[in-house]
């Protein structure tokens, strides 16, 4: 199998259908690490009568291996939590469905939609703008493509790995606020002042393609406190120094301090 070292998603994963043609092993339940899959070691002994085990066997529990291998590797290079790593069929099914090429442009087309769609909403140039139940029709099915998206994000981190995932909350908590809104302006077939399209960039900074953009936020709200602290320390002084200021050169005549 050809790797191409540059390329970071899904470097060594082997598909569904290349294992498919294999003899399936039996499943154990999950390791301490989370995964269920065979270990190198873990190689049932032989039956009664038989010198070694079938080589079908071998050689798929050596597949799984080099499997759960290359996803330990891969969550390393995305920076991912070894909680995340799939715990049984399903959930490498859908591990397998969201580190893909695919899905990363799904994600990606869907969050410029809702981003172009900011340019046909009222108030809007006239030469673009779109009628109330065209755009928020659009609005409604760009949504539930990141419904889907969600929901085999959730069938692969499973619900209690999923609610506490901040960044995955942020972007489920703003969803559901832009199907209320969205909801109400096709219902009431008039556009009100929506704040909430500002938020529709989360959808774009928590796409795969941008990882350099998540870093580098994620970099100066780590630098935020000691940045405060600095701001605070400078208001300190400037108030200080504003208090003696008032009080040494103050002409103020009622002032006693400044009386000759």
């Amino acid at each position: 199998m050809a790797v191409n070292v540059e390329d970071d998603d899904v470097p060594l994963i082997l598909t569904l259908e290349e294992s498919r043609g294999h003899v399936s092993a039996p499943e154990e339940p999950p390791t301490e690490n989370g995964g269920s899959y065979d270990l190198i070691n873990d190689i049932s002994s032989p039956a009664v009568g038989d010198c070694y085990p079938p080589r079908s066997y071998v050689r798929h529990n050596w597949e799984m291996n080099y499997q759960e291998a290359a996803i330990y590797l891969q969550e390393g290079e995305n920076n991912d939590k070894f909680f995340t790593h799939p715990k049984d069929a399903k959930a490498l099914a859908a591990y397998l469905f969201v580190h893909n090429h695919l899905f990363y442009l799904m994600e990606l087309t869907t969050a410029l939609l809702l981003l172009l769609l900011s340019l046909c909403e009222a108030p809007a140039v006239p030469m673009l703008r779109l009628g109330i139940y065209i755009h928020a029709t659009l609005e409604l099915l760009a949504l539930a493509v990141v419904v889907f998206e969600l929901s085999m994000k959730m069938r692969w981190l499973g619900f209690h790995t999923y609610i506490r995932h901040k960044r995955t909350m942020v972007k489920t908590c703003v969803l559901l606020l832009q199907f209320i809104e969205a909801i109400v302006v096709l219902v009431r077939q008039t556009s009100h002042v929506r704040i909430t399209r500002a938020l529709r960039c989360i959808f774009l900074v928590d796409c795969r393609y941008c990882g350099a953009v998540r870093r580098n936020l994620r970099q100066i709200f780590q630098s935020l406190p000691p940045f405060i602290d600095i701001l605070l320390l400078l208001l300190f002084f400037m108030v200080i120094f504003a208090i003696l200021g008032f009080y040494l050169f103050s002409p103020n005549k009622s002032d006693p301090v400044s009386k000759p």
